[in-house]
C-alpha cells in the first residue's frame, strides 16, 4: 500500500516531527512505535509527507533537470565544435594567403574533442571520507567512473563478543548519573517547547550557563550491552577524547571514553560492581532515594514506602498529585494530572504510567499503561517531554 514501512524507517523520529499533527499526537504516535502497537491508520499520519517519498521526488526532479541541462550543454558543444571545423576549413581554402608556409600556425583553432560528460570525483578528493550529511562517495559498484553513490554511515571499528552489563554516562560538573539501555536508544539534547518530540535526557540544567547542547543533540544506541553514539547534526558538536565526530558517524563507546557535547563534559563507564552491592546490603534508612528535575534542578525525596504521584494540579477538584509539576512552566506543558506513580516493593522503586495522554518513557523506551518497572540509580523518566532522573545517596 504504502512505497516505504514507517516501522523502523531510519526517519521516523523526523517524519513525526515534520508532521502536520497536533504536538500530542505527535507524542502518542512516537508511543505507538515504541511499543509496536501501531497500526496503518499509524502510518497514515506520516504517509502523506513520507520524507523517503520526496527525497524520492526531489532526486527525480533533478536528474529531470540534469538530463535537460546536459542535452542543451551537449548541442552547445556540438555547435561550437561545428562552428570551429568550418572556420578552420575556411583558413584553409587556397584563397587564403599565406606568408610563409612553414611559419607557425599556432595561431589556427584546432577542433574541440569531448570525451564524455559525467561528473567524477577530483583526484584529491577522498571518496571514503564522511560528507556532511553523514553518508560516504563510493564508486559505483559496476566500476563505471564519474558516477556517485551513498552508502549507510560507516560504524567506527566492528563490534565484537561482549557480555552484556549495566554502563553509564557520568556529567563531570554535577556528577548527574545517565543509565544507558542494555538494547534499546537515548536522545540527549535540551528542552525547546518548539520542538515536539520527546527528549529521553534532558541537560538544561548543566548546560544553562553555556547554552552549547543542540535540542536534539547526540544519540545512543545499546546493542546487547555494548553502546554507540553518533551526533544528530548538532550546533557545537560531538568530541569523543578530544576529536570530533563527523556528523551521523557512529562511534562504538569503550570504558573510560570522554564524551562532550558542546562544552558540557561526561564520561562512559561500566556501573561498578561495588557500588551495587553496597546498595543491596545498605538498611533502609541508609539509603536516600530522591528524583532530580533534570530541566530546573529540583530535588524531590522519595520515602521508600509511600506510593507517589507524578502529575500537574488538577484544577477540578481541587486535588494535586504528590509530585505537582506544574510550576515548572513550558516544560510540564504535556504532562498529565495524573501521569505516573512511583511504588515501592521490599524498599525498592517501581514506576507506572497512569494512563497519561502522551505516556511515560524510561531510559527511552515507552512503558506500558498500568506495567510497573523497577527503577535504577540513573534511570531518566521522560512525561511527554519533563524529565526526571531517579538517583541514590548512600
Amino acid at each position: 500500500m504504502y512505497k516505504y514501512k514507517c516501522r523502523g524507517c531510519s526517519v521516523q523520529e523526523d517524519c513525526i516531527d515534520q508532521s502536520d499533527t497536533a504536538p500530542r499526537a505527535k507524542v502518542m504516535i512516537q508511543n505507538a512505535f515504541e511499543a509496536r502497537t501501531d497500526t496503518m491508520s499509524t502510518w497514515a499520519a506520516l504517509q502523506k509527507n513520507c520524507l523517503l517519498v520526496k527525497a524520492d521526488e526531489e532526486r527525480e526532479r533533478r536528474a529531470k533537470e540534469g538530463s535537460m541541462l546536459g542535452r542543451r550543454i551537449r548541442e552547445a558543444r556540438t555547435k561550437t565544435e561545428q562552428q570551429e571545423i568550418s572556420d578552420i576549413e575556411e583558413m584553409s581554402q587556397p584563397e587564403v594567403q599565406l606568408q610563409d608556409d612553414s611559419s607557425d600556425r599556432s595561431d589556427i583553432l584546432k577542433p574541440v574533442v569531448v570525451i564524455g560528460s559525467d561528473p567524477v570525483l577530483s583526484d584529491t578528493e577522498d571518496a571514503s571520507a564522511p560528507t556532511k550529511t553523514g553518508l560516504r562517495k563510493t564508486a559505483h559498484p559496476g566500476g563505471v567512473a564519474g558516477t556517485v553513490t551513498f552508502a549507510t554511515a560507516p560504524l567506527d571499528g566492528q563490534p565484537d563478543t561482549k557480555e552484556s552489563g549495566m554502563f553509564w554516562l557520568t556529567i563531570r560538573a554535577s556528577q548527574r548519573r545517565i543509565s544507558l539501555p542494555v538494547s534499546g536508544k537515548l536522545v540527549l539534547g535540551r528542552f525547546d517547547p518548539t520542538v515536539t518530540l520527546p527528549l529521553d535526557v534532558d541537560l538544561t540544567f548543566e548546560d544553562q550557563d553555556a547554552i552549547t547542547v543542540s535540542r536534539r543533540h547526540a544519540k545512543i544506541v545499546g546493542i546487547d550491552g555494548y553502546h554507540t553514539i553518533e551526533d544528530l547534526n548538532s550546533s557545537n558538536g560531538l568530541f569523543i577524547n578530544g576529536k570530533q565526530m563527523p556528523t551521523r558517524r557512529i562511534h562504538r563507546l569503550e570504558p573510560g571514553d570522554h564524551v562532550v557535547l558542546g562544552k558540557l563534559q561526561m564520561v562512559y563507564d561500566s556501573v561498578p560492581l561495588e557500588f551495587l552491592d553496597m546498595l543491596s546490603r545498605k538498611e533502609v534508612d541508609q539509603v536516600q532515594h530522591f528524583l532530580f528535575h533534570t530541566h530546573t534542578g529540583r530535588k524531590m525525596t522519595l520515602v521508600p514506602r509511600d506510593d507517589i504521584t507524578i502529575g500537574r494540579f488538577n484544577a477540578s477538584n481541587n486535588t494535586s498529585s504528590n509530585i505537582n509539576l506544574v510550576g515548572d512552566g513550558d516544560v510540564a506543558t504535556y504532562v498529565s494530572r495524573q501521569h505516573a506513580r512511583i511504588s515501592w516493593t521490599n524498599y525498592k522503586p517501581l514506576i507506572e504510567d497512569l494512563d497519561s495522554s502522551c505516556g511515560t518513557r524510561l531510559n527511552g523506551k515507552a512503558l506500558p499503561p498500568r506495567e510497573t518497572a523497577p527503577l535504577m540509580p540513573g534511570d531518566h523518566i521522560s512525561l511527554g517531554g519533563c524529565v526526571l532522573a531517579y538517583d541514590v545517596e548512600l
